[in-house]
């Protein structure tokens, strides 16, 4: 009996060391986890900083450029309509161009008026040869 009972309390202790230790890797495992899950969540933190950073830095630049092709499109249409209401081929072709990306922008405006007063201009200069 006495072999019975130490063979009982062997596979006790021998259960609840198992048990013991099934506890302590499912602790650890749920820790790395939980570890895992925080960076994860920083990560994601500072790339939507990032992501709120540049969709700022790039509406900056949309917007500046937009303001210097407001510039130049106004300069050529101040500077020919100065000279007589006509514009170079190469020229009104440029301000087609820029025309065009400044649309593409979402900018409008007073610059469609100008835009609309150079398609109809002619490319050469009252009483002068075509270029």
């Amino acid at each position: 009996m006495d072999s019975e009972l130490l063979m009982q309390t062997i596979l006790l202790v021998i259960g609840g060391a198992i048990s013991l230790a099934v506890t302590l890797i499912v602790k650890r495992f749920s820790d790395k986890l939980d570890a895992a899950d925080k960076t994860r969540q920083e990560l994601a933190a500072k790339a939507e900083e990032q992501r709120k950073t540049d969709s700022a830095k790039t509406d900056a630049l949309c917007h500046g450029i937009g303001l210097l092709l407001r510039g130049k499109l106004i300069d050529d249409h101040d500077k020919y309509q100065d000279l007589g209401c006509y514009m170079p081929t190469d020229r009104k072709d440029n301000f087609e161009e820029m025309y065009g990306a400044y649309e593409a922008l979402g900018f409008d405006g007073v610059i469609a008026g100008l835009h609309k007063d150079v398609i109809r201009w002619p490319t050469a200069p009252p009483g002068g040869d075509a270029a």
